[in-house]
Protein backbone atom coordinates (compact mmCIF):
# COMPACT_ATOMS: atom_id res chain seq x y z
CA UNK A 1 0.00 0.00 0.00
CA UNK A 2 3.05 2.26 0.03
CA UNK A 3 2.93 3.18 -3.65
CA UNK A 4 1.10 6.35 -4.70
CA UNK A 5 -2.22 5.41 -6.21
CA UNK A 6 -3.84 6.75 -9.36
CA UNK A 7 -6.96 8.60 -8.19
CA UNK A 8 -9.05 6.85 -10.86
CA UNK A 9 -8.12 3.49 -9.30
CA UNK A 10 -8.93 4.47 -5.72
CA UNK A 11 -12.27 3.33 -4.39
CA UNK A 12 -13.90 0.50 -2.53
CA UNK A 13 -12.35 -2.96 -2.48
CA UNK A 14 -15.19 -4.15 -4.71
CA UNK A 15 -14.14 -1.75 -7.49
CA UNK A 16 -10.51 -2.84 -7.20
CA UNK A 17 -11.50 -6.51 -7.30
CA UNK A 18 -13.74 -5.90 -10.31
CA UNK A 19 -10.88 -4.29 -12.23
CA UNK A 20 -8.52 -7.12 -11.31
CA UNK A 21 -11.16 -9.59 -12.44
CA UNK A 22 -11.41 -7.88 -15.83
CA UNK A 23 -7.62 -7.86 -16.22
CA UNK A 24 -7.42 -11.57 -15.42
CA UNK A 25 -10.35 -12.45 -17.69
CA UNK A 26 -8.79 -10.65 -20.65
CA UNK A 27 -5.41 -12.20 -19.84
CA UNK A 28 -6.95 -15.67 -20.18
CA UNK A 29 -8.60 -14.77 -23.49
CA UNK A 30 -5.44 -13.22 -24.92
CA UNK A 31 -3.27 -16.15 -23.83
CA UNK A 32 -5.74 -18.53 -25.50
CA UNK A 33 -5.88 -16.42 -28.70
CA UNK A 34 -9.63 -16.45 -28.07
CA UNK A 35 -10.40 -12.83 -28.91
CA UNK A 36 -12.99 -11.44 -31.28
CA UNK A 37 -11.97 -7.78 -31.31
CA UNK A 38 -10.52 -6.45 -34.55
CA UNK A 39 -9.76 -3.12 -36.18
CA UNK A 40 -11.31 -3.02 -39.65
CA UNK A 41 -8.86 -0.52 -41.17
CA UNK A 42 -5.32 -1.66 -41.95
CA UNK A 43 -2.18 0.13 -43.12
CA UNK A 44 1.34 -0.61 -44.33
CA UNK A 45 4.13 -1.28 -41.85
CA UNK A 46 6.27 1.78 -41.21
CA UNK A 47 3.51 4.26 -42.07
CA UNK A 48 1.85 6.54 -39.55
CA UNK A 49 -1.39 5.10 -38.20
CA UNK A 50 -4.36 6.36 -40.26
CA UNK A 51 -6.70 8.56 -38.23
CA UNK A 52 -9.52 6.44 -39.68
CA UNK A 53 -8.11 3.40 -37.84
CA UNK A 54 -8.22 5.25 -34.51
CA UNK A 55 -11.77 6.41 -35.29
CA UNK A 56 -12.70 2.80 -36.06
CA UNK A 57 -11.43 1.80 -32.61
CA UNK A 58 -13.43 4.64 -31.04
CA UNK A 59 -16.60 3.47 -32.82
CA UNK A 60 -16.19 -0.09 -31.59
CA UNK A 61 -15.61 1.08 -28.02
CA UNK A 62 -18.60 3.42 -28.09
CA UNK A 63 -20.79 0.55 -29.32
CA UNK A 64 -20.24 -1.48 -26.13
CA UNK A 65 -20.44 -0.85 -22.40
CA UNK A 66 -18.60 -4.06 -21.48
CA UNK A 67 -15.23 -3.39 -19.85
CA UNK A 68 -13.84 -6.69 -21.10
CA UNK A 69 -14.71 -5.89 -24.73
CA UNK A 70 -13.27 -2.37 -24.48
CA UNK A 71 -10.03 -3.77 -23.10
CA UNK A 72 -9.90 -6.38 -25.88
CA UNK A 73 -10.37 -3.71 -28.55
CA UNK A 74 -7.65 -1.47 -27.13
CA UNK A 75 -5.17 -4.32 -26.63
CA UNK A 76 -5.73 -5.53 -30.19
CA UNK A 77 -5.30 -1.99 -31.55
CA UNK A 78 -2.14 -1.29 -29.55
CA UNK A 79 -0.66 -4.63 -30.63
CA UNK A 80 -1.17 -3.78 -34.29
CA UNK A 81 0.47 -0.39 -33.74
CA UNK A 82 3.44 -2.02 -31.99
CA UNK A 83 3.82 -4.44 -34.89
CA UNK A 84 3.43 -1.91 -37.71
CA UNK A 85 3.95 1.67 -36.51
CA UNK A 86 5.57 1.85 -33.06
CA UNK A 87 6.60 5.45 -33.71
CA UNK A 88 2.89 6.39 -33.67
CA UNK A 89 2.19 4.76 -30.30
CA UNK A 90 2.77 7.84 -28.12
CA UNK A 91 0.49 10.04 -30.25
CA UNK A 92 -2.26 7.39 -30.25
CA UNK A 93 -2.11 7.14 -26.45
CA UNK A 94 -2.41 10.91 -26.03
CA UNK A 95 -5.40 11.08 -28.38
CA UNK A 96 -7.07 8.17 -26.53
CA UNK A 97 -6.80 9.99 -23.19
CA UNK A 98 -7.66 13.42 -24.62
CA UNK A 99 -4.33 15.04 -23.83
CA UNK A 100 -1.47 16.46 -25.88
CA UNK A 101 1.28 16.36 -23.25
CA UNK A 102 1.91 15.16 -19.68
CA UNK A 103 -0.59 16.63 -17.19
CA UNK A 104 2.05 18.57 -15.29
CA UNK A 105 3.05 20.57 -18.38
CA UNK A 106 -0.40 22.16 -18.34
CA UNK A 107 -0.79 22.58 -22.12
CA UNK A 108 -4.45 22.38 -23.10
CA UNK A 109 -6.40 22.95 -26.29
CA UNK A 110 -8.72 25.47 -24.68
CA UNK A 111 -11.38 25.33 -27.39
CA UNK A 112 -14.79 26.66 -26.42
CA UNK A 113 -18.14 25.60 -27.86
CA UNK A 114 -18.60 28.88 -29.73
CA UNK A 115 -15.28 28.45 -31.56
CA UNK A 116 -16.07 24.85 -32.47
CA UNK A 117 -19.50 25.83 -33.83
CA UNK A 118 -17.88 28.54 -35.92
CA UNK A 119 -15.29 26.07 -37.27
CA UNK A 120 -17.96 23.48 -38.14
CA UNK A 121 -19.97 26.14 -39.97
CA UNK A 122 -16.89 27.47 -41.77
CA UNK A 123 -15.80 24.04 -43.01
CA UNK A 124 -19.21 22.73 -44.06
CA UNK A 125 -20.83 25.87 -45.46
CA UNK A 126 -23.62 25.96 -42.88
CA UNK A 127 -24.86 28.87 -40.80
CA UNK A 128 -23.67 29.15 -37.20
CA UNK A 129 -27.29 29.63 -36.11
CA UNK A 130 -28.24 26.27 -37.63
CA UNK A 131 -25.27 24.60 -35.90
CA UNK A 132 -26.29 26.16 -32.58
CA UNK A 133 -29.91 25.02 -32.96
CA UNK A 134 -28.87 21.44 -33.75
CA UNK A 135 -26.50 21.44 -30.79
CA UNK A 136 -29.26 22.56 -28.43
CA UNK A 137 -31.29 19.56 -29.60
CA UNK A 138 -28.55 16.89 -29.46
CA UNK A 139 -26.24 18.22 -26.74
CA UNK A 140 -23.29 16.75 -28.65
CA UNK A 141 -21.19 18.88 -31.00
CA UNK A 142 -19.58 15.70 -32.33
CA UNK A 143 -22.93 14.50 -33.67
CA UNK A 144 -23.57 17.95 -35.13
CA UNK A 145 -20.19 17.83 -36.90
CA UNK A 146 -20.94 14.33 -38.21
CA UNK A 147 -24.32 15.35 -39.62
CA UNK A 148 -22.87 18.53 -41.12
CA UNK A 149 -20.04 16.62 -42.79
CA UNK A 150 -22.35 13.97 -44.21
CA UNK A 151 -24.68 16.61 -45.66
CA UNK A 152 -21.78 18.39 -47.35
CA UNK A 153 -21.11 17.71 -51.02
CA UNK A 154 -17.46 17.82 -52.11
CA UNK A 155 -15.72 17.84 -55.49
CA UNK A 156 -12.80 15.71 -54.34
CA UNK A 157 -11.87 13.34 -51.53
CA UNK A 158 -9.25 14.81 -49.20
CA UNK A 159 -5.98 13.03 -48.52
CA UNK A 160 -6.32 10.57 -45.60
CA UNK A 161 -5.39 12.09 -42.25
CA UNK A 162 -2.93 10.30 -39.99
CA UNK A 163 -2.79 10.15 -36.21
CA UNK A 164 0.47 12.08 -36.46
CA UNK A 165 -0.98 14.89 -38.58
CA UNK A 166 -3.99 15.27 -36.25
CA UNK A 167 -1.86 15.24 -33.10
CA UNK A 168 0.56 17.82 -34.51
CA UNK A 169 -2.37 20.02 -35.53
CA UNK A 170 -3.78 19.76 -31.99
CA UNK A 171 -0.41 20.80 -30.54
CA UNK A 172 -0.22 23.74 -32.93
CA UNK A 173 -3.72 24.86 -31.94
CA UNK A 174 -2.86 24.61 -28.23
CA UNK A 175 0.31 26.67 -28.70
CA UNK A 176 -1.46 29.40 -30.71
CA UNK A 177 -1.43 32.62 -28.70
CA UNK A 178 -1.35 36.38 -29.04
CA UNK A 179 -3.49 38.71 -31.11
CA UNK A 180 -6.34 37.05 -33.02
CA UNK A 181 -5.39 33.67 -31.51
CA UNK A 182 -9.02 32.54 -31.23
CA UNK A 183 -9.68 33.32 -34.88
CA UNK A 184 -6.51 31.51 -35.95
CA UNK A 185 -7.51 28.49 -33.85
CA UNK A 186 -10.94 28.46 -35.54
CA UNK A 187 -9.29 28.52 -38.96
CA UNK A 188 -6.98 25.63 -38.01
CA UNK A 189 -9.93 23.58 -36.75
CA UNK A 190 -11.92 24.34 -39.90
CA UNK A 191 -8.97 23.13 -41.99
CA UNK A 192 -8.88 19.90 -39.97
CA UNK A 193 -12.62 19.47 -40.44
CA UNK A 194 -12.22 19.91 -44.19
CA UNK A 195 -9.59 17.14 -44.16
CA UNK A 196 -12.02 14.64 -42.62
CA UNK A 197 -13.08 11.96 -45.10
CA UNK A 198 -16.18 10.87 -43.18
CA UNK A 199 -18.77 12.07 -40.73
CA UNK A 200 -17.31 9.71 -38.13
CA UNK A 201 -13.88 11.35 -38.39
CA UNK A 202 -15.47 14.79 -37.97
CA UNK A 203 -17.47 13.54 -34.96
CA UNK A 204 -14.47 12.32 -32.98
CA UNK A 205 -12.25 15.17 -34.11
CA UNK A 206 -14.66 17.70 -32.60
CA UNK A 207 -15.18 15.63 -29.48
CA UNK A 208 -11.41 15.45 -28.98
CA UNK A 209 -11.08 19.21 -29.38
CA UNK A 210 -13.89 19.59 -26.85
CA UNK A 211 -12.13 17.23 -24.45
CA UNK A 212 -15.07 14.81 -24.30
CA UNK A 213 -14.69 11.61 -26.33
CA UNK A 214 -17.88 10.20 -24.71
CA UNK A 215 -16.97 6.58 -25.43
CA UNK A 216 -16.32 5.30 -21.91
CA UNK A 217 -12.58 4.82 -22.39
CA UNK A 218 -10.82 5.41 -19.06
CA UNK A 219 -7.09 6.06 -18.81
CA UNK A 220 -6.81 3.01 -16.53
CA UNK A 221 -8.04 0.85 -19.43
CA UNK A 222 -5.50 2.44 -21.77
CA UNK A 223 -2.70 1.56 -19.32
CA UNK A 224 -3.90 -2.04 -18.92
CA UNK A 225 -4.21 -2.57 -22.68
CA UNK A 226 -0.86 -0.93 -23.39
CA UNK A 227 0.87 -3.23 -20.90
CA UNK A 228 -0.75 -6.38 -22.28
CA UNK A 229 -0.08 -5.45 -25.91
CA UNK A 230 3.58 -4.79 -25.08
CA UNK A 231 3.87 -8.25 -23.50
CA UNK A 232 2.29 -9.90 -26.54
CA UNK A 233 4.64 -8.08 -28.89
CA UNK A 234 7.71 -9.55 -27.15
CA UNK A 235 9.36 -12.37 -29.11
CA UNK A 236 9.68 -14.48 -25.94
CA UNK A 237 5.91 -14.40 -25.46
CA UNK A 238 5.31 -16.65 -28.45
CA UNK A 239 7.34 -19.49 -26.89
CA UNK A 240 5.66 -19.33 -23.47
CA UNK A 241 3.14 -21.86 -22.19
CA UNK A 242 -0.48 -20.78 -21.93
CA UNK A 243 -0.24 -20.54 -18.13
CA UNK A 244 2.91 -18.42 -18.30
CA UNK A 245 1.30 -16.15 -20.89
CA UNK A 246 -1.75 -15.69 -18.68
CA UNK A 247 0.38 -14.89 -15.63
CA UNK A 248 2.50 -12.40 -17.56
CA UNK A 249 -0.54 -10.68 -19.06
CA UNK A 250 -2.16 -10.40 -15.62
CA UNK A 251 0.99 -9.04 -13.96
CA UNK A 252 2.07 -6.48 -16.59
CA UNK A 253 -0.76 -3.92 -16.03
CA UNK A 254 0.06 -3.70 -12.32
CA UNK A 255 3.71 -2.99 -13.13
CA UNK A 256 2.85 -0.29 -15.66
CA UNK A 257 0.24 1.35 -13.41
CA UNK A 258 2.66 1.45 -10.47
CA UNK A 259 5.41 2.97 -12.63
CA UNK A 260 2.98 5.50 -14.12
CA UNK A 261 1.91 6.52 -10.61
CA UNK A 262 5.55 7.31 -9.80
CA UNK A 263 6.45 8.86 -13.16
CA UNK A 264 3.27 10.05 -14.93
CA UNK A 265 4.87 10.89 -18.25
CA UNK A 266 4.12 8.86 -21.37
CA UNK A 267 6.90 10.85 -23.04
CA UNK A 268 9.36 8.92 -20.86
CA UNK A 269 7.51 5.63 -20.35
CA UNK A 270 6.59 4.81 -23.97
CA UNK A 271 10.17 4.91 -25.36
CA UNK A 272 11.25 2.65 -22.46
CA UNK A 273 8.38 0.24 -23.20
CA UNK A 274 9.40 0.09 -26.85
CA UNK A 275 13.07 -0.55 -26.04
CA UNK A 276 12.98 -2.62 -22.85
CA UNK A 277 9.41 -3.90 -22.54
CA UNK A 278 7.39 -4.07 -19.33
CA UNK A 279 10.22 -5.90 -17.55
CA UNK A 280 12.54 -2.91 -18.00
CA UNK A 281 10.14 -0.29 -16.65
CA UNK A 282 11.12 -0.35 -12.97
CA UNK A 283 14.82 -0.05 -13.81
CA UNK A 284 14.49 2.83 -16.28
CA UNK A 285 11.43 4.73 -15.00
CA UNK A 286 11.73 5.97 -11.45
CA UNK A 287 10.36 8.89 -9.49
CA UNK A 288 12.25 11.98 -10.63
CA UNK A 289 12.37 15.46 -9.05
CA UNK A 290 10.65 17.93 -11.37
CA UNK A 291 8.01 15.40 -12.45
CA UNK A 292 5.15 15.13 -9.92
CA UNK A 293 4.03 11.65 -8.97
CA UNK A 294 0.41 10.67 -8.46
CA UNK A 295 -0.58 11.37 -4.83
CA UNK A 296 -1.42 8.54 -2.47
CA UNK A 297 -5.12 8.83 -1.69
CA UNK A 298 -7.25 7.14 0.94
CA UNK A 299 -9.56 4.18 0.52
CA UNK A 300 -12.94 5.24 1.94
CA UNK A 301 -14.40 3.11 4.73
CA UNK A 302 -17.85 3.10 6.28
CA UNK A 303 -16.82 3.49 9.91
CA UNK A 304 -13.97 3.88 12.38
CA UNK A 305 -14.46 0.28 13.49
CA UNK A 306 -13.83 -0.88 9.91
CA UNK A 307 -10.54 1.04 9.92
CA UNK A 308 -9.53 -0.52 13.23
CA UNK A 309 -10.46 -3.99 11.96
CA UNK A 310 -8.20 -3.52 8.93
CA UNK A 311 -5.16 -2.43 10.94
CA UNK A 312 -5.65 -4.77 13.88
CA UNK A 313 -2.41 -6.55 14.70
CA UNK A 314 -0.39 -4.13 12.58
CA UNK A 315 1.72 -1.11 13.41
CA UNK A 316 0.00 2.01 12.09
CA UNK A 317 0.10 5.78 12.28
CA UNK A 318 -2.62 8.42 12.22
CA UNK A 319 -2.33 11.82 10.58
CA UNK A 320 -4.22 14.98 11.41
CA UNK A 321 -6.64 16.02 8.65
CA UNK A 322 -5.34 19.41 7.64
CA UNK A 323 -7.84 21.85 6.13
CA UNK A 324 -5.63 22.94 3.25
CA UNK A 325 -4.48 21.77 -0.17
CA UNK A 326 -2.17 18.91 -1.03
CA UNK A 327 1.31 19.93 -2.08
CA UNK A 328 4.35 18.18 -3.49
CA UNK A 329 7.58 20.13 -3.11
CA UNK A 330 10.48 19.16 -5.38
CA UNK A 331 14.10 20.26 -5.00
CA UNK A 332 16.14 19.47 -8.11
CA UNK A 333 19.90 18.91 -8.20
CA UNK A 334 20.41 22.29 -9.91
CA UNK A 335 18.65 24.08 -7.04
CA UNK A 336 15.33 24.58 -8.85
CA UNK A 337 12.30 24.30 -6.57
CA UNK A 338 8.87 23.32 -7.87
CA UNK A 339 5.55 22.90 -6.11
CA UNK A 340 2.79 20.72 -7.56
CA UNK A 341 -0.88 20.23 -6.65
CA UNK A 342 -2.70 16.92 -6.13
CA UNK A 343 -3.80 17.21 -9.78
CA UNK A 344 -0.14 17.54 -10.87
CA UNK A 345 -0.51 21.24 -11.71
CA UNK A 346 2.60 23.39 -11.33
CA UNK A 347 1.79 25.73 -8.43
CA UNK A 348 5.29 27.17 -8.10
CA UNK A 349 4.13 30.69 -9.06
CA UNK A 350 1.39 30.52 -6.43
CA UNK A 351 3.74 29.96 -3.48
CA UNK A 352 6.90 32.09 -3.79
CA UNK A 353 6.95 32.31 0.03
CA UNK A 354 7.31 28.54 0.35
CA UNK A 355 10.09 28.48 -2.25
CA UNK A 356 11.92 31.25 -0.39
CA UNK A 357 11.73 29.31 2.89
CA UNK A 358 12.81 25.88 1.63
CA UNK A 359 16.44 26.70 2.45
CA UNK A 360 15.40 27.27 6.07
CA UNK A 361 13.82 23.88 6.67
CA UNK A 362 16.31 21.60 4.88
CA UNK A 363 19.42 20.38 6.66
CA UNK A 364 22.95 20.73 5.33
CA UNK A 365 23.84 18.17 2.68
CA UNK A 366 20.37 18.07 1.11
CA UNK A 367 20.74 18.25 -2.67
CA UNK A 368 17.38 16.94 -3.90
CA UNK A 369 14.07 15.76 -2.47
CA UNK A 370 10.36 15.24 -3.07
CA UNK A 371 8.22 16.13 -0.05
CA UNK A 372 4.54 15.17 0.24
CA UNK A 373 2.76 17.76 2.35
CA UNK A 374 -0.31 19.85 3.07
CA UNK A 375 -0.28 23.62 2.60
CA UNK A 376 -2.61 25.46 5.00
CA UNK A 377 -3.46 29.08 5.72
CA UNK A 378 -1.74 30.12 8.96
CA UNK A 379 -2.42 32.75 11.62
CA UNK A 380 1.07 33.83 12.73
CA UNK A 381 -0.13 35.65 15.84
CA UNK A 382 -2.36 32.89 17.18
CA UNK A 383 -0.13 30.15 15.71
CA UNK A 384 -3.17 28.30 14.42
CA UNK A 385 -4.55 26.89 11.18
CA UNK A 386 -7.09 29.02 9.34
CA UNK A 387 -10.03 27.61 7.33
CA UNK A 388 -9.46 26.38 3.78
CA UNK A 389 -11.63 29.24 2.47
CA UNK A 390 -8.94 31.69 3.57
CA UNK A 391 -6.33 29.83 1.51
CA UNK A 392 -8.52 30.04 -1.60
CA UNK A 393 -8.30 33.85 -1.54
CA UNK A 394 -4.65 33.72 -2.63
CA UNK A 395 -3.86 34.50 -6.26
CA UNK A 396 -2.94 31.49 -8.39
CA UNK A 397 -0.38 33.00 -10.77
CA UNK A 398 2.35 35.63 -10.82
CA UNK A 399 2.20 36.08 -7.04
CA UNK A 400 4.72 38.60 -5.73
CA UNK A 401 6.15 37.94 -2.29
CA UNK A 402 5.47 41.49 -1.11
CA UNK A 403 1.79 41.25 -2.10
CA UNK A 404 1.03 38.11 -0.07
CA UNK A 405 -1.68 38.70 2.53
CA UNK A 406 -2.41 35.09 3.49
CA UNK A 407 0.50 33.39 5.24
CA UNK A 408 0.83 29.63 4.75
CA UNK A 409 2.35 26.80 6.73
CA UNK A 410 3.68 23.56 5.22
CA UNK A 411 2.99 20.33 7.11
CA UNK A 412 5.19 17.59 5.67
CA UNK A 413 4.04 14.02 6.26
CA UNK A 414 6.02 11.89 3.78
CA UNK A 415 9.29 12.02 1.86
CA UNK A 416 9.26 10.24 -1.49
CA UNK A 417 12.78 10.96 -2.76
CA UNK A 418 16.01 12.13 -1.15
CA UNK A 419 19.46 12.91 -2.57
CA UNK A 420 19.18 10.83 -5.72
CA UNK A 421 17.28 7.91 -4.19
CA UNK A 422 13.56 7.15 -4.73
CA UNK A 423 12.11 6.01 -1.40
CA UNK A 424 8.75 4.58 -2.43
CA UNK A 425 9.90 0.98 -2.09
CA UNK A 426 10.85 1.63 1.52
CA UNK A 427 8.27 1.32 4.30
CA UNK A 428 6.33 4.33 5.52
CA UNK A 429 8.03 3.96 8.90
CA UNK A 430 11.47 4.23 7.27
CA UNK A 431 10.39 7.19 5.17
CA UNK A 432 9.07 8.99 8.25
CA UNK A 433 12.40 8.44 10.02
CA UNK A 434 14.18 9.98 7.02
CA UNK A 435 11.66 12.84 6.93
CA UNK A 436 12.39 13.88 10.51
CA UNK A 437 16.14 13.44 10.11
CA UNK A 438 16.61 15.67 7.04
CA UNK A 439 14.16 18.53 7.70
CA UNK A 440 13.95 21.13 10.46
CA UNK A 441 10.75 22.43 12.02
CA UNK A 442 10.80 26.20 11.51
CA UNK A 443 8.33 29.07 11.66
Amino acid sequence: EDLPTNSEDVGTEEIVKKEEGTINAVAVLLASNNISANIDIDWKAGESVPYAALVNAYEKIEATSKRLEIQEIMTTFFLRILEKSPDSLLEVIYLCINRICPEFEGLELGIGEASLMKAIAMSTGRKVQAIRKEYSETGDLGLVAKASKKAQSTLFTPKPMTVSSVFKAFRKIALTSGADSIERKVQSIAALMSSCRSGEEAKYLVRSLEGKLRIGLAEATVLISLAQATVMNNSEYKTMSKNDKTAKLAEAPNVLKAVYSELPSYDIIVPVLLKHGVDGLREHCKLTPGIPCKPMLAHPTKSITEVLDRVEGHKFTCEYKYDGERGQIHLLEDGTIKIFSRNLEDNSQKFPDIIKNVARFIKEGTKSFVLDCEVVAWDKEKKSILPFQVLTTRKRKDVKHEDIKVTVCVFGFDILYYNGEPLLQKSLETRRDILFSVFNEVE
